[in-house]
């Protein structure tokens, strides 16, 4: 019952707010966190962080392709917190099967990193060896 009192009171609250979205997230609660990345993106189409979270709830729901699509359309727009969303895209396309793709994918967003995103790299290299199997 506790858990279903919690909801209810978080979903009295306004689907426009990123931090509702978030905590619904937090609580694994991806389809109501989805729900709202719709209704946010209804409203407002061009923000790349809107295009991102749906993405990570789509992923986090095995639903790999439709977050793909998110992930890289947070890509096209662009900004901050855009920095990770091809590596995301190429996760995506790995856990389809796409290999080849997942590969391109991880050597487009390598080559495209900031000299000092050293991090980034090597986590993105340690990701190709793994899908070179």
């Amino acid at each position: 019952m506790f858990g279903w009192s919690r909801k209810k009171a978080l979903s009295g609250g306004d689907d426009m707010d990123p931090n509702l979205a978030s905590e619904f997230f937090r609580q694994g609660d991806f389809a109501e966190a989805l729900r709202r990345a719709d209704v946010m993106l209804a409203a407002g189409p061009h923000i790349a962080l809107s295009w991102r979270f749906k993405g990570e709830c789509l992923f986090q729901m095995n639903r790999f392709g439709e977050a793909e699509v998110c992930f890289r359309r947070a890509h096209e727009i662009g900004g901050p917190g855009t920095e990770e969303v091809l590596f995301w895209a190429a996760f995506c396309q790995h856990n389809v099967g796409q290999r080849d793709g997942a590969v391109s994918t991880l050597r487009g967003y390598i080559a495209g990193l900031p000299p000092d995103a050293t991090e980034r790299q090597r986590q993105a290299e340690r990701a190709l060896v793994a899908f070179r199997g």
